[in-house]
């Protein structure tokens, strides 16, 4: 028997190896918006499921373009791919979204905030029905709930979101966020300056006493923790920051995008004060941003529940369930970090492919 090999379409494989991630990220996104379009349970919607998660999990093994060698820009992208899957995971894979989540009426401004976590009867009164949507509309619906991070104007909300120190007026608002931008601006320049001068070990600088000054002040660990935790800081801020600034901008001063986004109450502080960090406990839950608070501790939500809860009380394990919080979050965070590290060590060589 003549056993011939496959024959291989040379064109559609030269296409495939063509992608990179950021096609991947956008067949991945526009799919997960059109999933809530079409009837639940239908074989086209399972099937546009399985399109969605595909890409989203290719979007791990592509390259990134070609074009970008900057690893800060790779390693950013990254880690904002895993928290954009990690999103998927808990508003399309493990609930159903047009019965978990919807938008709350307000109002002054129609959809807008209500400090509601969990669905109750009176709740379900002023929340948007879904079902009476057009495909347009639900296409912007979804598309809202995965770009709002801690549930501002839905019937979800994560707790601990810092309240505006005062109510600000749109221009007092609109002002603040200039010099805020501005300000990070200038941070992330003066660091990178900075860490630029750290690593050449101030070569620009004549004077030679200063420069062995300089240099023996940036090799003091007293010096140089603090001012890597800052950089730190700095970036951490930056990556919430770059987005949500300007739009926040073009939103309310514009009052352009969705009704509710126009609104200065859209828009709340991202980190608390730092005079109720007196703890660790205090530092995460209150005065660190809670952008991924949901997406963290969503699966183990799922995975235990609150029969889960009720059956782990009954045999003494309770503290199983916030254990497995805190497990998810700590894997979450740590694949976070790991896909950022490996396309940051793997660009140089191999043109940041995941293998």
């Amino acid at each position: 028997m003549n056993f011939s090999s496959p024959t291989i379409d040379t064109k559609s494989s030269t296409l495939f190896r063509a992608l990179d991630n950021t096609h991947y990220t956008a067949v991945a996104f526009i799919s997960a918006c059109l999933v809530p379009c079409l009837p639940a349970g239908s074989a086209l919607r399972q099937g546009l499921l399985v399109l969605q998660v595909s890409a989203a999990i290719y979007v791990f093994f592509a390259p990134p373009p070609s074009d970008v060698s900057n690893t800060a820009v790779i390693y950013t992208a990254d880690v904002l791919g895993v928290n954009l899957l990690a999103r998927y995971v808990d508003r399309l894979y493990l609930h159903s979204p047009e019965q978990t989540f919807s938008r709350l009426k307000y109002p002054s401004s129609g959809w807008g905030p209500v400090q509601l976590v969990r669905r109750t009867a009176a709740s379900q009164q002023g929340e948007e029905d879904v079902n009476k949507l057009s495909g347009i509309q639900k296409f912007l619906w979804t598309f809202e709930i995965l770009t709002v991070t801690r549930g501002i104007g839905w019937n979800w909300r994560v707790t601990s979101i810092p309240a505006q120190p005062m109510q600000l007026s749109r221009a007092q608002f609109l002002r603040s966020c200039v010099v805020k931008y501005v300000a990070m601006y200038a941070g992330l320049y003066l660091m990178g300056v900075s860490c630029s001068s750290v690593l050449d070990s101030f070569n620009s600088i004549r004077n030679s006493h200063l420069r062995a000054s300089l240099i023996s002040l940036t090799e003091n660990a007293f010096f140089l923790y603090p001012f890597i935790v800052l950089g730190w800081a700095i970036t951490i801020y930056s990556h919430f920051a770059l987005l949500m600034l300007p739009l926040a901008i073009i939103c309310v001063g514009l009052k352009v995008g969705p009704r509710f986004w126009r609104e200065v109450d859209a828009w709340p502080l991202n980190y608390g004060s730092f005079k109720n960090a007196y703890s660790i406990r205090r530092f995460w839950g209150y005065t660190w941003h809670q952008q991924m608070r949901r997406t963290t501790s969503a699966p183990s939500v799922y995975l235990v529940g609150n029969r889960g809860v009720g059956n782990l009380r009954l045999i003494g394990l309770v503290g199983l369930g916030p254990a497995s919080r805190v497990f998810t979050c700590s894997l979450l965070d740590r694949l976070l970090q790991l896909k950022g590290q490996l396309d940051w060590r793997l660009s140089a060589s191999e043109g940041g492919c995941s293998r």
